[in-house]
Protein backbone atom coordinates (compact mmCIF):
# COMPACT_ATOMS: atom_id res chain seq x y z
CA UNK A 1 0.00 0.00 0.00
CA UNK A 2 2.85 2.38 0.73
CA UNK A 3 4.34 1.94 -2.75
CA UNK A 4 0.91 2.57 -4.28
CA UNK A 5 0.53 5.74 -2.22
CA UNK A 6 3.99 6.94 -3.29
CA UNK A 7 3.05 6.26 -6.92
CA UNK A 8 -0.27 8.10 -6.62
CA UNK A 9 1.34 11.19 -5.11
CA UNK A 10 4.08 11.34 -7.76
CA UNK A 11 1.60 10.70 -10.57
CA UNK A 12 -0.76 13.43 -9.40
CA UNK A 13 2.00 15.98 -8.72
CA UNK A 14 3.65 15.13 -12.08
CA UNK A 15 7.02 16.70 -11.30
CA UNK A 16 9.13 18.12 -8.50
CA UNK A 17 8.28 21.74 -9.33
CA UNK A 18 4.55 21.11 -8.91
CA UNK A 19 5.23 19.16 -5.74
CA UNK A 20 7.29 22.08 -4.36
CA UNK A 21 4.48 24.52 -5.15
CA UNK A 22 1.89 22.39 -3.32
CA UNK A 23 4.35 21.85 -0.47
CA UNK A 24 4.87 25.60 -0.04
CA UNK A 25 1.12 26.25 0.10
CA UNK A 26 0.55 23.67 2.81
CA UNK A 27 3.63 24.40 4.92
CA UNK A 28 1.55 26.26 7.48
CA UNK A 29 4.38 27.32 9.78
CA UNK A 30 6.72 28.13 6.86
CA UNK A 31 9.43 25.90 8.34
CA UNK A 32 10.16 24.45 4.88
CA UNK A 33 9.42 21.08 6.43
CA UNK A 34 6.30 19.01 7.03
CA UNK A 35 5.34 17.67 10.40
CA UNK A 36 3.00 14.67 10.43
CA UNK A 37 -0.13 16.88 10.51
CA UNK A 38 0.99 18.92 7.49
CA UNK A 39 1.96 15.76 5.61
CA UNK A 40 -1.42 14.14 6.28
CA UNK A 41 -3.19 17.30 5.06
CA UNK A 42 -1.06 17.33 1.92
CA UNK A 43 -1.65 13.66 1.10
CA UNK A 44 -5.39 13.90 1.74
CA UNK A 45 -5.62 16.80 -0.72
CA UNK A 46 -3.58 14.95 -3.33
CA UNK A 47 -5.03 11.45 -2.85
CA UNK A 48 -8.46 11.61 -1.26
CA UNK A 49 -8.69 7.81 -1.12
CA UNK A 50 -5.54 7.42 0.99
CA UNK A 51 -5.92 5.66 4.32
CA UNK A 52 -4.76 7.70 7.35
CA UNK A 53 -2.94 4.69 8.81
CA UNK A 54 -0.95 4.19 5.60
CA UNK A 55 -0.13 7.91 5.40
CA UNK A 56 1.19 7.85 8.99
CA UNK A 57 3.21 4.69 8.25
CA UNK A 58 4.70 6.36 5.17
CA UNK A 59 5.68 9.43 7.19
CA UNK A 60 7.37 7.28 9.86
CA UNK A 61 9.17 5.25 7.19
CA UNK A 62 10.46 8.43 5.55
CA UNK A 63 11.63 9.74 8.94
CA UNK A 64 13.49 6.53 9.65
CA UNK A 65 15.50 6.91 6.45
CA UNK A 66 16.37 10.59 6.88
CA UNK A 67 19.79 11.51 8.25
CA UNK A 68 18.56 14.78 9.83
CA UNK A 69 15.99 12.91 11.88
CA UNK A 70 18.50 10.28 12.95
CA UNK A 71 20.83 13.02 14.19
CA UNK A 72 18.34 15.42 15.76
CA UNK A 73 15.20 13.38 16.45
CA UNK A 74 13.22 16.30 14.98
CA UNK A 75 10.04 14.81 13.47
CA UNK A 76 9.77 16.95 10.34
CA UNK A 77 10.70 16.24 6.73
CA UNK A 78 11.95 18.65 4.11
CA UNK A 79 10.50 18.96 0.63
CA UNK A 80 13.54 17.42 -1.09
CA UNK A 81 13.63 14.45 1.28
CA UNK A 82 9.95 13.71 0.74
CA UNK A 83 10.12 14.00 -3.07
CA UNK A 84 13.24 11.85 -3.26
CA UNK A 85 11.67 9.13 -1.12
CA UNK A 86 8.36 9.17 -3.03
CA UNK A 87 10.17 9.02 -6.38
CA UNK A 88 12.35 6.09 -5.35
CA UNK A 89 9.59 4.03 -3.73
CA UNK A 90 6.88 3.97 -6.37
CA UNK A 91 5.26 0.68 -7.33
CA UNK A 92 6.20 -0.64 -10.76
Amino acid sequence: EIKDLCSNIVKICKNKQRFEKAFAKLDTNKSRQFCLTEFVTFVRKVDKMSKPKVVAELFQLMLSTTADYMLSGHAELGCDDIWEFLSKHQSN
